[in-house]
């Protein structure tokens, strides 16, 4: 799926990125400012170790606690200095958790690890291609490089060899800082949602993203060729409140319907999502109102980003063939999700049970 628009507008407390795919409003996250993003980098302390469940806990900066597993190699002490990166921001009941090292994650490349010479990991593409860009393009930037599933053969080179110049600066500047640090401190900050969005959605030719903030812009220039953006617009007149009220009409309705007039209910109970397909005495054969109500629910599922488990109950009776194919393309719609999201069949009582994490 193409990205058309994306405003992102910044107040003095939040970061609300709108997504836009032929002028309709299809996903919104908001960022509260000063929180740190995923992926940030900390030297951390560790303040207590649990060997029967191999966690430790830690500071990651003077008044913030997290954690991290234990490799059951390490041997690490409380009071110890590590180099750790944010890898979930936790909640009101959960402490934040970490991971041990540092990656970044670029939009088509991953940096894992610093080495002698190039390695570059990557199961979707032929061993010829991979192997040109290990000896030539990326030669110069000596590190385990991981490529990300959206990277094909078609996949413009000079972006992947430009992203490779820039994450390989980054990382080379944060193994200088961690050498000199040994007090509690961020090294990098992560990748915050609006970043996040740009980076992992496909963005249509001509597609333009909108900003009303300075800093932001910035890094919107400073991407702008890597990752294939064509048109920045730095509007400080930018003004949302019409979207936003779009955006909580369309999460405020229980019943909505597809473009042939096929009535789809949405309920939450106990955290549990429910869609209900009804039929309305449609002439479309059972297997067709299944057909056309499946990318509604993958719209609303993203716009209201929802979390955790999600049902849909079909109109039965359809037969494997049909069935089979309505799971391969719900299956493929969700492929675009910005979110991890796992289809996992239809169940005895007929429902299609989806679990989404929250993005």
């Amino acid at each position: 799926m193409l990205i058309d628009k994306v405003i992102i507008y910044a107040n003095d407390s939040s970061i609300t990125t709108l997504v836009y795919i032929k002028d309709k409003l299809c996903f919104m996250v908001t960022d509260v400012k000063n929180n740190a993003a995923t992926e940030s980098i900390f030297i951390s302390k560790i303040t207590r170790i649990n060997q029967q469940q191999q966690t430790a806990f830690i500071n990651y900066t003077e008044n913030n606690t997290g954690f991290i597993n234990l490799n059951k190699q390490a041997n690490y002490q409380t009071g110890s200095s590590i180099c750790t990166q944010l890898t979930w921001q936790g909640n009101n009941s959960k402490q934040a958790k970490f991971r041990t090292g540092f990656e970044l994650i670029g939009k088509y490349l991953i940096y894992q690890q610093a080495a002698d010479k190039c390695y570059i990991k990557a199961k979707q593409l032929n061993e010829q291609f991979t192997l040109h860009l290990q000896e030539n393009q990326l030669a110069i930037y000596p590190a385990h490089w991981l490529m990300r599933s959206s990277v094909t053969q078609h996949t413009d080179v000079i972006a992947i060899t430009a992203e490779a110049q820039y994450l390989y600066q980054q990382a080379e500047t944060i193994a200088k800082q961690i050498k000199n640090s040994s007090t509690t401190q961020q090294l990098y900050s992560g990748t915050a949602n609006y970043l996040r969005t740009l980076r992992e959605l496909n963005l249509n030719i001509g597609c333009e993203v909108i900003t009303n903030d300075n800093h932001i812009n910035q890094q919107l220039l400073d991407r702008q060729n890597i990752w294939q953006i064509d048109a920045i617009t730095h509007d400080t007149n930018l003004n949302i409140s019409q979207q936003l009220l779009e955006y909580q009409y369309h999460c405020s309705q229980t019943i909505f319907q597809t473009k042939n007039k096929i009535i789809i209910e949405y309920g939450e109970l106990s955290g549990i999502h429910l869609f209900d397909i009804n039929s309305n005495d449609s002439n479309m054969p059972n297997h067709s109102i299944n057909y056309d109500c499946i990318e509604s629910i993958y719209t609303q599922v993203c716009l209201r980003n929802l979390q955790g488990i999600i049902l849909i109950d079909i109109i039965k009776n359809t037969g494997t063939k049909y069935e089979n194919k309505l799971l391969h393309q719900l299956t493929k719609l969700f492929k675009q999700d910005i979110s991890q999201t796992q289809v996992l069949g239809i169940s005895h009582s007929g429902l299609i049970e989806i679990i989404r994490n929250k993005y």
